[in-house]
């Protein structure tokens, strides 16, 4: 095959020149060399095959539409971006499986209805606790105290049983409609050391009940103000944690 009849299928098979098509090739080696290598400009010219700088600069700019420093500049700036970019990428995938791992170890109980039953040391409030996805962890404090109790939420279809100790704190998972994972955390703090508990007599007990039927009772609404007026008054006569 002459030289030109190759030239001829050539540009037939390609649509372009040989002389097009090798200089694209070469031009696509200096862009490898620009962007993993410090050599110079010159240096990049010559090992893509170009004896000629102008001539390189003029083929590399017809190409790639602008200058090879330029390039070498932009290619910079866009490995800077990428790196950032998969930092924040495993950073962010990190997080993710950490928290998997973490729901994975937390108690999971089910629920059907937002609304929580407790039972704090023996006394039950019903429907005291409002679940909410969006809180996490959403918090209830037990009420002080210097020993260890058992406290239980109800949901409508299951329940947890958790053995509280002062100063501590128990997370767990009411898992909503099987979708809302509401992140809970019953925390237990101690009480003043300044202020001495109440006695086990019917004194607190007796103010539990009258809660309770307060809450329960639809016309109780008239007598919280009574109720919390001898709370106060009895708060200054025997220290009690309500």
């Amino acid at each position: 095959m002459t030289e030109s009849s190759f030239c001829r299928w050539f540009k037939h098979s390609t649509g372009k020149t040989f002389k097009q098509a090798l200089t694209e090739m070469r031009i696509q080696k200096a862009c490898a060399l620009l962007t993993h290598s410090d050599q110079s400009i010159a240096s990049v010219a010559s090992m893509a095959g170009f004896n000629n700088i102008s001539l390189f600069n003029r083929m590399f700019k017809d190409i790639v539409h602008m200058t090879p420093n330029k390039y070498r500049k932009s290619i910079g700036v866009r490995m800077t971006i990428a790196c950032l970019f998969l930092v924040f990428m495993l950073t962010l995938v990190a997080r993710t499986v950490t928290a998997q791992q973490v729901t994975r170890q937390l108690p999971i109980i089910k629920a059907s209805s937002r609304y929580v039953s407790i039972n704090d040391g023996g006394y039950l409030d019903k429907n005291a606790w409002n679940l909410n996805p969006k809180l996490r962890p959403d918090v209830y404090t037990a009420d002080r105290t210097r020993q260890t109790k058992w406290v239980t939420f109800y949901t409508d279809i299951d329940s947890i049983r958790v053995r509280v100790k002062p100063g501590t704190t128990f997370d767990f998972i009411i898992l909503l409609n099987g979708t809302d994972s509401c992140y809970t955390r019953i925390a237990s703090a101690l009480p003043s050391a300044s202020v001495v508990p109440a006695s086990r007599g019917d004194f607190p007990k007796g103010l539990r009940v009258l809660r309770s039927a307060v809450i329960s009772d639809p016309r109780g609404a008239r007598y919280k103000t009574s109720v919390v007026l001898a709370g106060a008054v009895l708060r200054k006569i025997i220290p009690i944690f309500f």
